[in-house]
């Protein structure tokens, strides 16, 4: 049932295997899923030790770190564990999958940061309510006679 994925895995786990586009053209999507691990695994690693030390875990450093991570890691894996031809894949091993990882990344950071801040989490709520409510609830609709747009005046612009 599983032969195409296992003759694909034993590929791309063979130390030093030497894959070219020919030999091995599903690399490419084998380095999509390694990025999205790595970004799970970022990603809970993160917030796990941001629990422990608030100090240093501030600003764009970690998402840079984490680009890092998941954009490079990859690559150091085909070039010295696979020996692969990378010339030979024209490029689509370099960035495949880099953003989808890092919105993976993103969203798991999210998800950790609004489980560890509840309180921050009924502030906006708290917010979302008022604000909510000023603009007249949310059973009601606007209802009236809306003014017509009058045609714009020819210009220039």
């Amino acid at each position: 049932m599983f032969e195409k994925e296992s003759k694909i895995l034993s590929k791309f786990v063979s130390f030093g295997s030497k894959p070219t586009a020919e030999t091995f053209p599903e690399l490419p999507d084998c380095l999509i899923w390694l990025r999205f691990v790595l970004a799970v695994s970022y990603g809970v690693f993160y917030m796990a030790s941001s629990a422990a030390a608030t100090d240093n875990n501030q600003g764009i450093i970690p998402l840079f770190t984490a680009l890092n991570f998941v954009c490079f890691m990859p690559m150091i894996y085909c070039s010295l564990v696979l020996q692969a031809d990378s010339e030979s894949y024209k490029g689509s091993l370099v960035f495949s999958g880099v953003m989808n990882a890092m919105a993976l990344v993103a969203l798991i950071w999210i998800y950790f940061y609004t489980l560890n801040h509840p309180e921050e989490e009924a502030t906006l709520q708290s917010l979302v309510s008022l604000v909510t409510d000023a603009a007249g609830g949310d059973d009601e609709a606007y209802e009236g006679d809306p003014a017509p747009v009058p045609p714009m005046e020819e210009s220039e612009f």
